[in-house]
């Protein structure tokens, strides 16, 4: 890629080092002798045990440049984003104001970006200045001033029957960080979830938990832990359903929020690939575990949980308690094969021949 970033007279070419979730991690000029980036990302990673699983994917937190080009990172700018994750201003580190950006519904820049050689932009996608209007967003790349990709959706008619139209028409309320498909746990038909009612809700659960293990403790005399183990699971499925209950209540039937999702939906990819919960990895999980009423009820509801920052153990209890309490069928077979497939590799799964382990490569394709 092309950027003029030293002076207007030259165009420096350069090369970009991304991450495995494609976030342009560093830059270097692309000459052999190039050893020391030009630029440097530093991204949120909020969430999900701090691996980011609750984060927006492309919300950066800092970048550091090197102005001068000896090698040395100099300067140094925090960004500031707004609710829809555009980048609205840039503060240097004595708290100045660098830069201040403002878009239209559809992206286009208010004016224009600064000295700084500020590409970040618009849902913090990576603006182009060379074409204007236009960002790189993964599989594709979109015409802000059209309001239009640039190509046809590679995943079909999953945002409408305009393959070329972005986010299904919603730029207010909607992104697409992957250029596949509106962001359906935030977008217009499926608003963001009511975290306060749910936190609320929970901790409640929980302090009616602790009076419950209370009682255990006091009332249970038995030197074998029969008792004590039927009371303790009694207290733990009273939590289960006191959990499922509170998020029923913040998401009644007929509402439009935390809809179901399916195992396509590009929110599978906003975990973290190092996300984990009870060892198995919550990206291969949300993929493999099927289309079944229950299965995309959960991933709806567990993609809000997160987002409002409930704990991942929390989150999971409530939210199969709450597709259980809808009468739906919980797949458990498909649960069983998930669980060994995306957390136990080199384990035997179902079907493999005795004392065969499958290779780690094959239990992890599914991610």
């Amino acid at each position: 890629m092309k950027s003029a970033t030293r002076n207007s007279a030259t165009a420096y070419s350069f090369a970009c080092l991304a991450s495995e979730r494609w976030r342009i991690a560093a830059m270097y000029e692309d000459d052999a002798d190039a050893s020391e980036p030009t630029e440097q990302f530093w991204y949120h990673n909020a969430g999900a045990s701090g691996l980011g699983g609750s984060s927006y994917i492309d919300n950066v937190v800092l970048r550091d440049r090197d102005t001068t080009g000896n090698g040395s990172l100099d300067e140094r700018h925090y960004y500031l984003q707004n609710q829809h994750h555009d980048v609205v201003a840039l503060i240097s580190t004595s708290g100045s104001i660098s830069e201040r950006i403002n878009y239209d519904p559809y992206g286009s820049p208010i004016g224009t970006f600064t000295s700084n050689a500020n590409r970040k932009g618009y849902a913090d996608y990576e603006y182009d200045g060379a074409l204007g209007n236009t960002y790189h967003v993964r599989h594709r790349v979109y015409r802000s001033d059209l309001g239009v990709w640039t190509r046809r959706d590679p995943l079909g008619y999953v945002d409408g029957m305009g393959l070329y139209e972005y986010v299904n028409g919603h730029p207010l309320t909607s992104h697409d960080a992957l250029g596949l498909a509106s962001d359906e746990c935030y977008n217009q038909s499926n608003p963001a979830p009511n975290c306060e009612s749910i936190r609320e809700g929970i901790d409640q659960c929980d302090s009616e938990f602790s009076e419950c293990m209370n009682d255990c403790i006091r009332n249970i005399h038995d030197p074998y832990g029969y008792g004590w183990m039927g009371c303790l699971s009694n207290c733990e499925a009273k939590r289960a359903a006191c959990y499922g209950r509170t998020i029923d209540r913040a998401y009644p039937r007929g509402t439009r929020s935390c809809l179901p999702l399916s195992s396509d939906s590009p929110c599978c990819d906003e975990y973290d690939p190092s996300d984990l919960y009870w060892g198995a990895n919550a990206q291969c999980f949300c993929k493999c575990a099927g289309d079944s009423d229950w299965s995309r009820l959960v991933r709806g509801c567990l993609r809000c949980l997160y987002s409002c920052g409930i704990p991942a153990h929390k989150a999971h209890e409530g939210c199969y308690a709450f597709a259980d309490s809808r009468d739906l069928k919980r797949p458990n077979w498909t649960l069983a094969w998930c669980y060994a497939l995306c957390g136990h590799p080199g384990r035997w799964l179902p079907g493999d021949p005795p004392g065969v382990a499958r290779p780690q490569s094959e239990v992890i394709l599914v991610q």
